[in-house]
């Protein structure tokens, strides 16, 4: 069951062979092609703003669910006492997950240090600070899972509060290398 473009192609093979295309004939489609494959890059490059929105979004959305969580915590007198859980207490995969995080958290600290015995560190005491913050949240967050066990929103939100701590970390770090390059190159140029 051939359709009807197939068989008029096999059945005229020779006559077709014989014919010339019209002048211009191979730029033209090579345009339209073209043309095509532009289309369809643009179709890709929405679906991924898309993407990257939706997740966007749905972190936000979390963050604004776990927040009035971790204040009633922070504000609940004589409740500090809380146990806290740790990721590594939900399951072995979350415990490798934290075993990650922590040494990456471990490892740009100690970088961060030695970076700050080389230059003043008081233009980063507002990073610095931020990264405090987030740890205390983070100890919130320890609270919470204790008394939500499992709870993939309190687990999502430790994990990205890693995340961000991180990242933090790198930045501060970015930042104080080219802070100290700068004094550098100003020594070099001084002198």
């Amino acid at each position: 069951m051939e359709d009807k473009l197939t068989s008029f192609i096999r059945s005229n093979r020779e006559e077709i062979k014989e014919k010339e295309t019209i002048e211009g004939h191979e730029k033209r489609f090579e345009k339209k092609l073209l043309a095509a494959s532009k289309q369809k890059e643009k179709q890709l490059i929405k679906k991924r703003f898309i993407a990257v929105a939706a997740v966007i979004i749905a972190l936000i959305t979390l963050g604004i669910g776990i927040t009035p969580s971790i204040e009633l915590l922070e504000e609940a007198p004589g409740e500090n006492t809380l146990a806290e859980v740790s990721l590594g207490d939900v399951s072995e995969e979350m415990k490798s997950v934290e075993l990650y995080y922590l040494q990456s958290i471990k490892e740009e600290k100690k970088e961060l240090n030695q970076q700050i015995e080389k230059s003043n560190a008081s233009d980063f005491k507002e990073m610095l600070d931020e990264l405090e913050e987030l740890e205390k949240d983070y100890s919130a967050l320890k609270k919470a899972l204790a008394q939500n066990n499992n709870n993939e929103r309190i687990i999502s939100s430790m994990i990205q509060n890693y995340k961000l701590r991180v990242q933090l970390l790198e930045d501060l770090q970015k930042m104080m290398e080219t802070k100290n390059k700068k004094q550098r190159s100003n020594g070099n140029i001084k002198a």
